[in-house]
This record gives C-alpha cells, sequence and structure tokens, in this order.
C-alpha cells in the first residue's frame, strides 16, 4: 500500500510538473503576443498622428496688413482715376498710425490712442489740420463714437452676443439722419443690411455672398472700422465679401462682383471690384507681415 502511495504521489507530481511547464509557455507565448500587439498597436497610433498633422493645417497668426494701393478705373475709357496708397503701421500686434497717400494729393496721417486695449481715440492730421474721433464705451453692448468733423458727428453702435445689430449716425445739429440695420449669417457674416435715410426719406437694402477665407483688414480691427462704416464697404465680417446688392423698393438698383487672388495662407494679395455691366471698376492689391 505504502508502496502504490508513493507511486501516485510521485505520478501526481510529474503531471503537475507538466501542467506548471505547460502552463509557464502558455504564458510566455501570451507575453510575447501581447507585447507585439502593443508594439504594432502603438506603431499604428504613431503612424496616425503623423499623417493627421500632415493633413490639417496649423492655423496661421493673424498677418499684419501692411500695405494696399487702390486704383480707381473709369469704366468709360479704362483709365486710371485715383490711386491710393495705405500705408499701416503696428505697435506688437495693435494699428497705431496709417499714412494715405494719393495721386496729386497732399497725404493724411492718422495715429491711433489706446488704452487697455481698446481704441479711445484716432487722430487725422493734413495740411497741418487735425480732426479727432473719440470712442465712449457706454456698456458692454454699445460703443459712441464722436467726431469734430464732417457732417456725421456722432455714431452710436449697439451689440448683442458681440456682433454689431445697429448703428445710428447724427448730424453736426444731432438730428438722427441714418440707421443701419444688420442680419448675419451662421458664419458671422453680415446677411443684409437695412440703412434708413431720414434726410431724404428713403430705404436700402444690402444683401452680401462670401468667401471661406481671412479678410484683408482682419488686422486693423473691429473698433477701426466702425469708424469709417459703411454698406457699400462693409469691413466688419469674418470673410471676404464676393458680391453685393442693393435694392430699393423691391429694386436692384445696384450690384458689384468681387474676384480674389489669395496667399498661401488665405489672405487676399489682390481683389478686383466689378460693376453691374461686369466693368472693371477697382483693383486693389495687400501686403502683409
Amino acid at each position: 500500500r505504502a508502496q502504490k502511495e508513493t507511486k501516485g504521489f510521485r505520478t501526481n507530481a510529474l503531471r503537475l510538473a507538466q501542467a506548471l511547464q505547460i502552463i509557464k509557455s502558455l504564458m510566455k507565448k501570451l507575453l510575447h503576443s501581447t507585447t507585439f500587439i502593443f508594439l504594432l498597436f502603438s506603431f499604428l497610433s504613431c503612424s496616425n498622428d503623423s499623417e493627421s498633422d500632415e493633413e490639417t493645417p496649423q492655423k496661421s497668426q493673424t498677418m499684419l496688413l501692411t500695405e494696399m494701393n487702390l486704383v480707381r478705373i473709369l469704366a468709360s475709357n479704362g483709365e486710371e482715376d485715383i490711386v491710393n496708397n495705405m500705408k499701416y503701421f503696428y505697435s506688437d500686434t495693435l494699428l497705431n498710425k496709417t499714412v494715405l497717400v494719393n495721386n496729386d494729393d497732399v497725404p493724411w496721417e492718422s495715429q491711433i490712442t489706446y488704452d487697455n486695449g481698446k481704441i479711445v481715440e484716432h487722430k487725422t492730421t493734413r495740411n497741418e489740420e487735425t480732426n479727432s474721433s473719440f470712442y465712449d464705451y457706454a456698456s458692454i453692448n454699445q460703443l459712441n463714437v464722436t467726431r469734430n468733423f464732417s457732417r456725421t458727428s456722432k455714431l452710436e453702435h449697439y451689440f448683442e452676443n458681440g456682433r454689431l445689430t445697429e448703428t445710428k449716425m447724427y448730424s453736426e445739429f444731432q438730428d438722427l439722419i441714418i440707421v443701419l440695420e444688420f442680419e448675419y449669417n451662421q458664419d458671422s457674416n453680415v446677411k443684409s443690411a437695412l440703412l434708413k435715410d431720414f434726410q431724404f426719406n428713403r430705404e436700402f437694402i444690402y444683401e452680401y455672398t462670401y468667401d471661406n477665407n481671412n479678410t484683408y483688414y482682419k488686422s486693423r480691427g473691429l473698433e477701426y472700422e466702425l469708424l469709417f462704416i459703411s454698406p457699400s464697404e462693409l469691413t466688419i465680417n469674418q470673410n471676404n465679401t464676393l458680391s453685393m446688392l442693393v435694392y430699393e423698393d423691391g429694386e436692384i438698383i445696384q450690384s458689384e462682383n468681387y474676384v480674389y487672388e489669395y496667399n498661401s495662407e488665405g489672405y487676399p494679395i489682390k481683389m478686383e471690384t466689378f460693376n453691374s455691366e461686369n466693368e472693371l471698376v477697382i483693383s486693389s492689391t495687400f501686403k502683409y507681415q
């Protein structure tokens, strides 16, 4: 009996050792397999990340507009009428000076003063004569601009969710003369503008379409654009205007189309303006830094 028990113990021990050897072998194979899978997954992940970086262009910083040349062309004979050369100067990224030179005209220069990153004064000098515009941030939703020149002495700008919705213009006698109302599309570009002219009791509707690229006036800032706001040359949008239609009493009275050439960053380097007769009337070029 004792011999049988000893023999059975040895047999069981041998079987146990064989089983442990098999388990050890399987674990080794599994470990190698797991390691291989992990390395393969890591390699594929790195490959995918690399491809993603190459396929997705990096967003560049805002390019600063340094020069704009504008040539007006007489539609009747194609000759150049007026050549404007505007140069822009910055302190870091804040526009603080502009210089405009016209053909056969005296250049004028502007100086822009900031307080905590916001424009508080825009001063223009020409022939030793100085005109000033002052900014009053009445509330988060209202900006007033007063100026000591031009027949429009005050502009009141009203905002909703950071977007300009209405502008009121007053004469030097404080009479309300023009109201502009703006509606936006999903890309935060003005879809349409309503102009109410109280001096001549007329109303105009402006409609716009846009491209998907950066605007040449992006670096000048919204506050700067609000000083010279005009629905016929609207520069408060996210993208460049491709077309403009102007209606009065339901009829189109004016139309313009704009054709661009862009740099590698998606900024316009050239813009051509065509009238309703598809005649080239303005040619503009842009330089950046």
